[in-house]
């Protein structure tokens, strides 16, 4: 399985691989008593606007 380089991924591929798994995401939240949805929302919020870079997906639980 070919490892995620978050140091070299463009916003696009970012925003692209979060979706990708959205659900795992999601569920991990639910997992933990936090509501997953919103969790999702804001990530790919912060993301687009640019508050973080792709590197810091792995900062925020978004590493599969």
């Amino acid at each position: 399985m070919k490892k995620n380089n978050f140091d070299t991924m463009t916003k696009k591929k970012a925003l692209a691989y979060c979706h990708t798994h959205a659900n795992e995401f999601k569920s991990e939240c639910y997992a933990n008593g936090e509501n997953g949805e919103r969790h999702f929302s804001c990530l790919i919020s912060i993301l687009e606007s640019g508050t973080i870079s792709p590197k810091e997906l792995p900062n925020y639980g978004m590493e599969y």
